[in-house]
């Protein structure tokens, strides 16, 4: 990290907003399985994907069919905080290629890690993050009201129904 304050509260404020949303993604997916093992199982899935697609690996540009690059990057939060924090630290900055040439961190932003060059997208990308985890407190909220009194979970639902008064 850089060693100027802004960039540190920057870089506090993504980490935090990074817990809201996957602590929101971990209620939704809780609230639905009920059951530790599908819901962890579950979770793990779900990170993995969201990682895949959302520029650890490969920017997303590269990424190979519509299926990865529109619905699936843009629904990983990985997606907004890699690019704010990378917005973060190279904006202000230049970078030696060889002995004689450099270049800047705008323009390693723009052709390495194809991110936007806007100048005010790490806020962006940080608000997205704040709506990301108020959305998924909305869908916990909606996910309980239609399960308050029923002890059913979507396992169940997954099950055949066994009749236990049945003596077959």
């Amino acid at each position: 990290l850089q060693d100027e304050f802004s960039l540190l509260m920057y870089f506090v404020l993504n980490f935090f907003a990074c817990l809201l949303v996957n602590e929101g993604l971990m209620l939704v997916i809780t609230s639905l399985w009920q059951h530790v093992f599908w819901s962890v199982s579950t979770l793990v899935s779900i990170h993995v994907i969201m990682m895949l697609s959302a520029g650890y690996f490969r920017i997303r540009s590269v990424l190979p069919g519509p299926m990865w690059t529109y619905p699936v990057s843009y629904i990983a939060f990985h997606t907004y905080s890699i690019q704010g924090l990378l917005e973060n630290e190279y904006l202000e900055t230049s970078f030696d290629v060889g002995e004689v040439r450099s270049i800047s961190g705008l323009q390693a932003l723009r052709s390495a890690y194809d991110i936007s060059p806007d100048s005010n997208s790490k806020w962006e990308n940080l608000l997205v993050l704040f709506l990301m985890a108020i959305g998924y407190r909305i869908l916990v909220f909606v996910v309980l009201h239609f399960r308050v009194g029923k002890n059913e979970s979507i396992l169940k639902f997954c099950r055949c129904n066994r009749d236990t008064d049945n003596p077959r």
